[in-house]
């Protein structure tokens, strides 16, 4: 046990944070926490040796075992909360250690083999979280002593639903309980959350564009779908089509005004592998992997020049109110954005050192740049390519090798399984583009041969 409750603070912190210091509150808040409760301490045991595994296979077996004592504290604990007088300072306590271990359990039961993704317990994390919000607002405390709190739970939820978005079919109004994070940015906006960098928001609009992808996905294959809990129809299949198109367009107009917080808004990590600037940027990838999320999702002519016609028109020239800063021209097609917005993440992130602590959190917008690396975009763009060389097919070959390199050293670095299949899914995506015909390209939709299908189709889902 003293092994692996080490092994966490001397390892798995520094893999399962942006920043890791002494106010790393996944330090600070888990050593408080570890010698009170037995649902913390038994998450740490878990995921501990579940890492330690893909190592040292011999921790596998204790680590499924800590597993189990972790699902069983937990229906403990949640049997505790119920019946604990609520507004008490008992309750509060106890409502944020529960919430803190069923996020920490939902987030590392796939780093054990065969176990899942997790993704069972999103819905009982965000129904304590709504409890957590309604208590500290009913007793007043909201705008007190309590915003450290709320912050850190609030980055812990918006990563979790960014990943989750993608794998599960939900109506996107499920997420509107975040959207609180909108007025702590407000409030603490320089605070850095191990899981979500300087702000939740652009986790929060990676979310919802992972909703809106999933939405469409469903509405074409008019299939009924396991979306790892029950097995239901896409809730939005009914809606038309024109109203899944506004709720991009509306995202979309959103995205592009959002601006990261500025260095004199920033606290100090104190860690000297992760800069402000690292994350500013990993923001801003983030920012921008969203919005190329969003104009996949177009389909039609009249919704692709929409989406066009928004993104041209708030890119455009340094005066613009966006703060989206990339060079577009105003008759610049959703192919021509795909590529310049995909380009644009991958410049950024090859601008972030490779141990830098932003490394645990940049995997899906790699994932979402890298994807769209395919010819039928690449080579029916007809923007200057601005790059390490002008051939566009140099070019993409040239970004592809990056992204592999980055993925391949995620693996190496990290350990985990996820990145394997990260790794796997992209050169399977690339393979299919690049056995499709050049005839076809023109016929292809910015939606096409989209990660998330080829995600499901080759059984590569994957949770990190």
């Amino acid at each position: 046990m003293a092994v692996l409750l080490a092994y966490y603070f001397h390892n798995v912190c520094a893999i399962n944070s942006c920043f890791d210091s002494f106010v790393n509150p996944l330090r600070t808040e888990v050593a408080a926490l570890i010698t009170t409760s037995r649902l913390i301490e038994f998450c740490i045991l878990s995921m501990s040796a579940a890492h330690l595994s893909n190592s040292h296979p011999h921790w596998s077996l204790e680590g499924l075992g800590y597993l189990t004592a972790t699902v069983s504290e937990l229906s403990r604990a949640m049997n505790g909360v119920i019946t604990v007088r609520p507004l008490s300072t008992a309750a509060d306590q106890d409502l944020g250690t529960v919430l803190l271990g069923v996020i920490m359990l939902g987030m590392t039961t796939s780093w054990h083999a065969s176990s899942g993704l997790g993704l069972e317990h999103i819905s009982g994390s965000r129904a304590l979280f709504r409890t957590w919000i309604a208590q500290e607002c009913t007793s007043g405390q909201a705008f007190d002593g309590a915003w450290p709190r709320l912050h850190f739970y609030l980055g812990l939820q918006a990563y979790w639903e960014a990943m989750a978005s993608f794998l599960i079919d939900q109506d996107i109004h499920q997420l509107d309980y975040l959207h609180i994070s909108f007025a702590i940015d407000r409030m603490k906006a320089g605070t850095v959350h191990p899981w979500t960098g300087i702000s939740a928001v652009p986790w929060l609009y990676l979310a919802k564009a992972g909703c809106v992808i999933r939405s469409h996905r469903n509405r074409d294959r008019g299939e009924t779908l396991w979306d790892g809990i029950s097995s239901t129809k896409a809730v939005t299949s009914h809606q038309p089509l024109s109203e899944d198109c506004h709720v991009a367009h509306v995202l979309a107009k959103e995205l592009l005004h959002y601006r990261p917080p500025s260095d004199a808004q920033i606290e100090d990590t104190f860690d000297e592998h992760t800069s402000k600037s690292q994350l500013q940027d990993l923001a801003r990838c983030c920012q921008l992997a969203a919005l190329v999320e969003l104009i996949r999702s177009c389909d039609s002519i009249d919704e692709q020049q929409a989406m066009a016609t928004l993104i041209a028109d708030n890119c455009m020239g340094t005066s613009s109110a966006s703060a989206v800063h990339v060079d577009v021209r105003s008759e610049a097609t959703c192919t021509d954005l795909l590529r310049d917005l995909s380009v644009q993440i991958l410049r950024l992130l090859s601008g972030i050192p490779t141990d830098s602590g932003t490394r645990c959190l940049y995997h899906l917008p790699l994932l979402i740049a890298g994807s769209v690396l395919l010819p039928s975009i690449m080579s029916l763009s007809h923007t200057q390519c601005g790059d390490v060389t002008s051939d566009k097919s140099s070019a993409c070959l040239y970004w592809r090798r990056f992204v592999t390199e980055r993925v391949m050293h995620l693996e190496q670095s990290v350990n985990l399984e996820a990145h394997r299949r990260i790794r796997l899914l992209l050169t399977e995506v690339w393979a299919r583009g690049d056995a499709l015909p050049v005839r076809q390209y023109q016929a292809l939709t910015p939606r096409s041969l989209h990660w998330v299908d080829v995600m499901e189709d080759a059984n590569l889902r994957f949770f990190i």
